[in-house]
């Protein structure tokens, strides 16, 4: 048993050692910055972008003007299409759910550090008539889990602007 801690603390400082970290936002290089998130018909993802920004203890602004850097989101939709048909039913058995949103980033002195840019997403999942209320909860959780993505997606570009 003492062997086996050994190894575990071993392994764990040789991976500190080496400047290994979990993927994630790791947003610090933010926080001595203020945010300011505008929406314009994308109010989940930018919700989203804010608590993402709360998370990491990142100034969000309360207007665009006391902001270091406002990012814009829009435009977001969700399209749902078929995938697969059965042969011998008829029914519909796979679905795509497609993600699309744009964002932009302006800069301190009002300077465009990111054009619209799009943000895209895709999913697919199996659909059965026998459990259309669990597919549906299936459903939306990949829509949040796209969203949720879609926002760390845009605050790692955010990051990459500010260092």
């Amino acid at each position: 048993m003492n062997l086996r801690h050994s190894l575990f603390l071993l392994s764990l400082i040789s991976l500190c050692a080496c400047g290994f970290e979990l993927r994630g936002s790791n947003l610090e290089s933010l926080q001595q910055s203020k945010v300011y998130v505008n929406s314009s018909g994308a109010n989940p993802l930018a919700r989203e972008i804010r608590e993402q920004l709360k998370f990491a203890d990142v100034p969000i602004a309360r207007t665009a003007t006391e902001a270091d850097y406002v990012v814009d989101v829009g435009n977001e939709n969700f399209e749902r299409k078929v995938l697969s048909i059965s042969g011998e039913t008829g029914k519909v058995e796979e679905f795509e759910i497609l993600y699309h949103a744009y964002f932009s980033v302006t800069g301190p002195g009002g300077k465009t550090l990111v054009k619209s840019e799009p943000i895209t997403g895709q999913r697919d999942f199996v659909f059965v008539d026998d459990a259309v209320l669990g597919k549906s909860d299936e459903e939306n959780k990949l829509r949040e889990e796209m969203r949720r993505q879609s926002a760390t997606s845009v605050l790692r570009r955010l990051k990459t602007l500010t260092q």
